[in-house]
């Protein structure tokens, strides 16, 4: 599709103020999503989680 780029390109060429600013809202973002959307976005399974965090499924 022409005229999408990759975000980590447009966020390469913030300044970095805008750079910092991405961050404080996804860190914010984070925060908000429930485990199952945050595990979702990470892309780990169920077990993955739960070996990480040394309790069971």
């Amino acid at each position: 599709m022409t005229g999408h780029k990759n975000f980590r390109t447009l966020t390469d060429k913030a300044s970095p103020d805008s750079r910092a600013r991405i961050e404080r809202k996804k860190v914010e973002l984070r925060s908000e999503m429930a485990l199952h959307e945050l595990r979702e976005a990470r892309r780990l399974t169920q077990a993955a989680l739960g070996q990480t965090l040394d309790v069971d499924q």
